[in-house]
């Protein structure tokens, strides 16, 4: 099979979700990485998708309910099972066979969150990569003007409606828990020292959940890791051909 890259669609709770499917140039059953956003999801990590191609995997570039040509509307606490949904997807796409047994999901930011939750329910997931990401949503609050410049990228979303939403992440299971609960699944947790939007405490503690975690602190790198995309690009490719072989 010649490598390519196709428009996916694929259904959630009665509505469509769309995404850019990456497929390595194989015969065999390869690898697949789920790429998951954040909010809204201006930084989908496109590169690292490429990087995990030329390395013989799949790589599956998801859009969450109400973002970026996806029906719906958004919804933080779905995202975990949209996750799961591109799963699904991804396992009976007859174009790209894959390797079950070499499943990573990679979150973003807020999609870092949903991939430790739907990694913590499915355990077809066999490898989690965070970037950036939340630790717990206790005692996490985003400032107002966030809502507002990021409310007109996501259909159904006020800066009310999100800030409801992301109050309502505190309650439960916390992302640093469900990392812990993984084990033996390999993690790992990548974040940048100047990271502006997540503060890199939180890496520490995502970090400190088990040994099954690896963590990657990418000096000087911001939430984007604008400057130092291929640190990024490296960890990730790194970790996920030593964990998954």
């Amino acid at each position: 099979m010649p490598a390519d890259t196709n428009a996916i669609r694929f259904e959630f709770d009665g509505s469509e979700r769309v995404g850019i499917y990456y497929l390595a140039e194989t015969d065999q059953p390869a690898p697949l990485a789920l790429l998951l956003h954040g909010m809204p999801g201006s930084e989908k990590n496109h590169d690292l998708a490429h990087a995990l191609r030329a390395l013989g995997w799949h790589a599956l570039v998801i859009h969450f309910g109400g973002t970026w040509g996806s029906a719906g509307d958004y919804d933080l606490h779905q995202h975990p099972a949209e996750a799961v949904a591109a799963l699904d997807f991804a396992l009976a796409y007859p174009a790209a066979p894959i390797d079950p047994a070499r499943v990573a999901v990679i979150g973003y930011s807020m999609g870092s969150r949903a991939a430790l939750m739907a990694a913590h329910v499915d355990p077809r997931f066999k490898a989690v990569v965070s970037l950036a990401g939340f630790s717990d949503f206790t005692e996490t609050m985003l400032a107002p003007s966030f809502y507002d410049s990021v409310a007109p990228f996501m259909r159904g979303a006020t800066p009310a409606v999100l800030s409801k939403q992301f109050l309502r992440l505190g309650d439960g299971l916390q992302p640093h828990e469900a990392a812990a609960a993984l084990a033996p699944r390999p993690v790992l947790v990548v974040h940048g020292t100047d990271d502006e939007v997540v503060p890199s405490f939180h890496a520490d503690t995502l970090g400190a959940a088990g040994s099954h975690i690896a963590k990657v602190m990418v000096a000087g790198a911001n939430h984007v890791f604008a400057t130092q995309r291929p640190a990024l690009i490296d960890a990730v490719c790194g970790f996920l051909s030593r964990s998954l072989r």
